[in-house]
């Protein structure tokens, strides 16, 4: 049977193309989790949300609204009867407000392939609304990648981590990750007055990455 297609069709390329990477793989039932960011001028009041194979191409369900993160990005993890290979798009609400790529054309179908056991996160990020014109360089730098200092690096095992934020301006509320060789968060602290602690005590030694919306910087723990 073919698969549905919205009303302007023109919008969904029949070649799927993964737009995003697999960040992680764990142990639990097969489920996926979207997360994304998106243009730094998205209105406020704009729900975001994910239309695809999984839902009939239904735009605008509740069911299929992105949530917004403490770092700036937008979540959503589906059904876990949803399984195999998906393709999607996001929306704000209808197809008269889907995602674009940066010249405006339209985005092909974004596409994944849900693996029947285990647990996986797909991570992209959205250049632009094809019905809002592209954000300036200056506000998405500004916004996405902020800088900032890791110390002590390398560090040893009773000492913790201090983040310092030293340039741009992160999304309000945004806060540092550390994550693993795998791509798997194992700390999260806000970022307070332009700086972080987290407590690394009880992680083993190895390589980490501390991340700060789309910024990140590699540690060593001895």
């Amino acid at each position: 049977m073919p698969l549905f297609r919205p009303a302007i069709s023109p919008l969904l390329r029949a070649t799927p193309v993964a737009m995003g990477i697999l960040l992680t793989v764990g142990t639990a039932h097969a489920q996926l989790t979207l997360d994304i960011t998106i243009p730094a001028n998205t209105p406020a009041s704009d729900g975001v949300y994910v239309a695809g194979t999984f839902n009939n191409w239904q735009h605008g369900v509740s069911g299929y609204w992105l949530a917004k993160q403490p770092n700036g990005h937008y979540t959503l993890t589906l059904p876990t009867t949803v399984r195999g290979p998906v393709e999607f798009k996001f929306t704000r609400g209808d197809w008269t407000r889907v995602e674009a790529e940066q010249n405006n054309n339209s985005t092909p179908n974004r596409s994944f392939t849900i693996s029947a056991t285990g647990a996986a996160t797909y991570s992209g990020s959205i250049p632009r609304w094809v019905d809002l014109p592209m954000p300036t360089a200056t506000a998405a730098v500004r916004q996405a990648a902020p800088t900032f200092d890791v110390f002590p690096n390398p560090a040893s095992a009773r000492q913790p981590l201090t983040v310092r934020l030293t340039a741009g301006r992160p999304a309000a509320g945004a806060a540092v990750e550390l994550l693993d060789a795998t791509g798997r968060r194992v700390l999260q602290a806000p970022l307070q007055n332009g700086t972080a602690h987290l407590n690394t005590h009880a992680l083993p030694a190895g390589l980490y990455r501390v991340r700060l919306g789309a910024a990140s910087r590699a540690w060593l723990k001895l």
